[in-house]
């Protein structure tokens, strides 16, 4: 994916209305199997969020875990039982709140390390730009 993809300005979200998405994508039919889903998978959710919000909701699978030493962005416990639609629906939205909450703050600080605006800018204040993360 590029920014393009994950920047929080091209993407409306409204934080409010998540749990309400993420239980409908959780306690969706599971077409494979003809009935709902008992213990969901985080693919199926992540593909689920990604068809309602886009690509960015996508973002956070692969980019879970627990662990402090995993490297991962989002530290959230997303194992769940079987059969409990509600109390994955919480977690899966606390994760993708996270998730939407990093990208807002990384939007920022590429807001804040951009050019001036001068469409002049040289090659020098390109390479600073760049330097400084943009």
């Amino acid at each position: 994916m590029t920014w393009a993809d994950m920047d929080p300005a091209t993407h409306p979200f409204d934080p409010g209305q998540a749990l309400a998405v993420v239980r409908e994508v959780v306690s969706s039919s599971d077409p494979a199997a003809g009935g709902p889903r008992g213990l969901v998978s985080s693919h199926s959710v992540a593909s689920g969020l990604a068809e309602r919000y886009g690509s960015w909701a996508f973002g956070w699978y692969g980019n879970v875990d627990q662990n402090p030493d995993s490297g991962a962005l989002v530290r959230k416990p997303l194992g769940g039982t079987a059969g409990d639609l509600d109390a994955q629906a919480r977690r899966y939205t606390a994760v993708l709140l996270e998730w939407r909450s990093w990208l807002e703050e990384l939007a920022a600080l590429f807001a804040e390390s951009a050019p001036d605006g001068d469409a002049d800018a040289g090659e020098e204040e390109r390479r600073r730009s760049r330097e400084r993360g943009h």
